[in-house]
């Protein structure tokens, strides 16, 4: 019995017995752990590979995503998933991104967004579970003009992610910014989360910072409601969420 010099797979010698079972089986046993599987989930994945090996890889058709288990981290992992992209293409009261896999430890929303109320600036927030109770909390620090204030928040319906530029702001300016959350896949049922955020109108009205949050709140979580403080987004917001398992 010989085998390939890459992935070890067995095949015939002229000098072994002829049992075209035997190579058959061998065959199909070697390629079982090397081919790339699809699932339409994490739990279907469980089901059929209950003892994973290391290195081995499987694709989730749920979430569009080509995971690899790590025996180290007892863990399937994947590098970064673009999950969903949405961009407006009239006035939007709000974006919603739904059905998000809960095999994701790690999500990342980037938004480039504006508002079309009648203001400078003002806040982008979001929901988890479109849960409006007061199960948000959150700190931020934000530069306004040079001027530096911070707010915290307690017991909120909704979580701040920051600002964004508004009606009064010049044309074509938007406000920009990334959120990280943690603990989407529910270990400890509360999901953290860190939000860098900045919107320049001119060299004299700027409103850039940070904040951080928590959501405590039921899972499994499967979807992020966004929307403006005051007024909706304009066409040409753009929203895209990526994941990390």
């Amino acid at each position: 019995m010989g085998t390939t010099p890459i992935a070890g797979l067995r095949y015939a010698e002229l000098t072994d017995p002829a049992n075209a079972k035997t190579l058959s089986q061998n065959l199909a046993t070697d390629l079982d752990t090397k081919v790339v599987p699809r699932f339409a989930s994490g739990a279907a994945r469980d089901l059929a590979i209950t003892s994973p090996l290391d290195g081995q890889v499987c694709y989730l058709t749920d979430s569009h995503a080509l995971m690899t288990y790590n025996s180290s981290l007892t863990r399937w992992t994947s590098p970064m998933v673009l999950l969903g992209q949405q961009t407006t293409n009239a006035v939007t009261a709000s974006i919603t991104f739904s059905n998000i896999p809960a095999d994701f430890h790690t999500l990342e929303l980037h938004w480039t967004a504006r508002s079309n109320a009648a203001l400078l600036n003002v806040g982008i927030f979001c929901r988890i579970n479109s849960d409006s109770a007061a199960a948000y909390y959150s700190s931020k620090m934000q530069n306004v003009n040079t001027t530096v204030a911070g707010a915290v928040g307690v017991g909120l319906s909704s979580l701040d992610l920051g600002s964004i530029l508004a009606a009064s702001a010049g044309t074509g300016q938007f406000g920009t910014g990334k959120v990280t959350f943690t603990g989407w896949d529910g270990p400890h049922q509360k999901i953290n989360c860190t939000s860098i955020f900045g919107a320049w109108d001119s060299a004299s009205n700027s409103f850039v910072g940070t904040v951080g949050g928590m959501y405590d709140g039921a899972g499994p979580f499967t979807s992020l409601f966004i929307f403006p403080s005051s007024g909706s987004f304009i066409a040409a917001c753009e929203f895209t969420l990526y994941g990390i398992a």
